[in-house]
């Protein structure tokens, strides 16, 4: 989940961990629960919990605290540029974490270049390691940074159009996409486009059914937030159209004046928070 600030970090019941503010208990669909599981004073890029239960905290300026049954067990610093939304945005897990401690991180780098590294947990140490992707420099907004390994072990990105709105239908750009790749980066492609910052992704594994939470521009009665079902090959129509009824692939949810960010598959459900209305809400996915 994107960017919450807070003194409680809590989880949410089911198999989703979500960082909220204390605004957020007032709304809780499905079922959920809030539990505070630790403390933590700073703004947060992430919140994940790995395949064997190990709590992944990134702070947006760039720390990462990794927890195990509530204990702090590894830290490392990440170099990042912070301002605006940049920073440490997202982390996803390969799927023999257990025994290799693989981890891949979206972030922004000092130099404003947006991309995925590998981030290996060994014993209580974390190291940063190569470069899986490089997405370039961008006008300083829009970064996007969801992330998430797929059932079919591929590694999919969620990116903003980079400040340039024109990216999100350049085919040859990585702005405002849903990329592709092995976990090594190879094999990049794209897997849908139009969107102007996909602040989180998730992914249904039983399914291999990807979402995304695209932040819209501003607020008010004309600027739309979406939670979109990116099949492949979709469209969402950014920077030509947001919202609902226009020519391009329908958002599965949209509103003004919410400002999503986080977002997570819950049972049969996406539950995605929302930052200016400060609340979590839910959408029923259709069966495939």
């Amino acid at each position: 989940m994107k960017r919450q600030t807070g003194l409680a970090v809590l989880s949410i019941f089911l198999c989703s961990v979500l960082a909220c503010g204390a605004a957020f208990a007032d709304v809780l669909p499905y079922g959920l629960k809030i539990e505070k599981v630790l403390d933590n004073p700073a703004e947060l890029g992430d919140l994940a919990q790995a395949p064997n239960g190990d709590l992944w905290l990134l702070e947006k300026t760039g720390t990462i605290r990794v927890f195990r049954a509530g204990v702090q067990v590894a830290t490392l610093a990440v170099t990042v540029d912070s301002t605006g939304e940049n920073g440490l945005l997202d982390v996803a897990f390969a799927p023999d974490y257990a025994g290799s401690g693989l981890a891949l991180v979206y972030y922004v780098d000092a130099t404003t270049r947006a991309r995925v590294d590998e981030v290996v947990l060994t014993g209580s140490t974390l190291a940063l390691g190569s470069m899986v992707l490089d997405l370039g420099a961008f006008g300083g907004n829009n970064p996007g940074g969801g992330i998430e390994v797929g059932p079919d072990g591929r590694l999919y990105v969620a990116t903003g159009d980079m400040g340039t709105g024109s990216n999100a239908q350049d085919d040859g750009h990585v702005g405002g996409k849903v990329l592709v790749s092995d976990l090594d980066g190879s094999n990049l492609g794209n897997h849908a486009k139009g969107f102007r910052n996909g602040r989180d992704l998730a992914i249904r594994q039983d399914t291999g059914q990807v979402y995304v939470a695209d932040r819209g521009q501003g607020s008010g009665p004309t600027i739309f937030d979406e939670v979109n079902t990116a099949l492949l090959n979709g469209n969402f129509g950014w920077p030509s159209e947001d919202g609902p009824g226009g020519s391009f692939d329908e958002p599965s949810w949209s509103a003004t004046g919410a400002g999503v960010e986080g977002l997570a598959v819950a049972g049969d459900a996406l539950v995605y928070a929302c930052s200016d209305a400060d609340d979590v809400r839910q959408t029923i996915m259709a069966p495939d």
